[in-house]
């Protein structure tokens, strides 16, 4: 479809999912089965370095691996997502395994650069 290949980043906490523009994922690609508000939320919890995927309340149905999501469901690499018409792949670029934050376990200055 069109939004193929598009890529989403997600932020510790919640990430609401809709149409909408004030959605942190906006699955704005002509798919009208998707709410324009919190279809669905991603949560990233950071402090056991997992994701959740949670229904949004809507009417319409959340899929998760083609069953309804009905609570909170843990979501693991290689997910599909689908969210009215649109199918999503969950790959996550951290786990319990491995987080970004927990990169420099040296207690000397980190030689790494910010660029912004």
């Amino acid at each position: 479809g069109p939004g193929r290949g598009e890529c989403f980043s997600l932020e510790a906490g919640m990430s609401q999912i809709g149409r909408g523009e004030d959605q942190a994922i906006q699955l704005d690609f002509g798919d009208n089965a998707v709410s324009r508000t919190n279809h669905a939320a991603i949560v990233y919890d950071a402090e056991n370095h997992t994701f959740l995927l949670g229904h949004g309340g809507k009417s319409n149905i959340v899929r998760l691996n083609d069953q309804p999501v009905i609570s909170n469901e843990a979501l693991k690499d290689g997910d599909m997502i689908r969210i009215g018409e649109t199918t999503l792949r969950f790959v996550p670029l951290c786990s319990p395994d491995f987080n970004w934050a927990d990169t420099n376990t040296d207690e000397e200055e980190s030689d790494d650069v910010a660029i912004a």
